[in-house]
């Protein structure tokens, strides 16, 4: 247990993506985070992946005719969003936007995709813990007033 708990404390403290960009969350959150971003980007690089080069997904879903190019850069600037207030906003309406849009036109063209799943639930996740660790407007310290 110790081991891990020292794994993550290297991983979120000295080199971590965390530290980089200067996100203020829980250790939980981070993790959780972490954990999300990288299945819903791994799941985004496949399904651009079969999109460009396989034109068939190995599940037979017909989620390849949209574009998933647009999940994958949504999940590559995720950290940084996470950084910046304006692009925040963005970021998540964006987000939210992609995943309501793609559900839809799953239910409308009656398919389902376990990758596009994996990738929409990674993304939704991401948001709720971002929207919970947002602060909505700056806190000073000037108690001179």
């Amino acid at each position: 247990m110790k081991d891990c708990r020292k794994l993550l404390d290297a991983l979120f403290q000295n080199s971590s993506i965390f530290k980089i960009f200067k996100i203020e969350m829980k250790r939980s959150h981070k993790t959780i985070f972490f954990a999300l971003w990288f299945t819903g980007l791994s799941a985004s690089i496949y399904l651009t992946y079969i999109s460009y080069f396989r034109d068939v997904c190995s599940v037979g879903s017909e989620c390849t005719k949209f574009t998933p190019v647009l999940g994958l850069i949504w999940f590559v600037f995720a950290p940084i969003a996470l950084n910046l207030w304006c692009i925040r906003l963005v970021w998540l309406i964006l987000g939210l936007t992609g995943v309501i849009v793609l559900v839809i036109l799953e239910i409308i063209y009656n398919y389902f995709c376990p990758f596009c799943t994996i990738a929409h639930i990674s993304g939704l996740g991401m948001i709720f813990i971002s929207i919970k660790s947002m602060k909505f407007w700056p806190v000073t310290s000037n108690s001179a007033d």
